[in-house]
């Protein structure tokens, strides 16, 4: 066996050398796409929902912000992240019924968040735990009072929700670029 060792030293220590590189190059690449899953956790704009209501007023102040994630992860986009922005408007409409202001937001990969549009939604529905907004489009937007989630279904059928908070945000992108 020394023999063997002996008569082949270079080519061992070649072969040890170019499987210490690989190691270095496998540990920097793991460290590099956990770097980049990290700087993709962190939300383009800044989510909340401060949403209130006043029944004694039947009004609502604050506003919603939040990042759209699709019940069906296979359909998030991976460079194309989506958010809405809700805000009550001080305006009626023909029914005495608050309007909120709907903002969609995008941001492609490493450019800058930029506002796709804003548009106005009405109250489709006013029950004592949710709120069920509704655009032009026939999106709607159901809004728990206790809880303050959000889910949205679009005109198609197809079912999201509002992450409303950093935490969350986190958690989904660390789940979501992670498999």
């Amino acid at each position: 066996m020394k023999q063997f060792f002996i008569k082949n030293k270079w080519p061992i220590i070649i072969i040890v050398i170019l499987l210490a590189i690989i190691f270095v190059l496998f540990s920097q690449n793991q460290a590099l796409k956990y770097s980049l899953i990290e700087y993709q956790s962190t939300p383009r704009i800044e989510l909340h929902n401060t949403l209130d209501y006043s029944s004694s007023n039947n009004w609502f102040d604050g506003e919603i912000r939040g990042f759209v994630a699709f019940n069906n992860t296979d359909d998030q986009p991976h460079n194309l992240t989506q958010y809405y922005i809700i805000e009550p408007l001080k305006k009626l409409d023909e029914n005495s019924n608050q309007l909120f202001s709907v903002e969609e937001i995008m941001a492609l990969n490493n450019l800058p968040p930029s506002s796709i549009g804003k548009w106005d939604a009405g109250i489709k529905n006013n029950s004592s735990t949710t709120i069920t907004l509704e655009d032009y489009a026939g999106n709607q937007f159901f809004i728990d009072k206790l809880t303050k989630e959000i889910l949205m279904t679009d005109k198609q059928g197809d079912k999201t929700r509002l992450i409303t908070s950093n935490t969350d945000y986190r958690n989904f992108m660390w789940k979501f670029l992670a498999k």
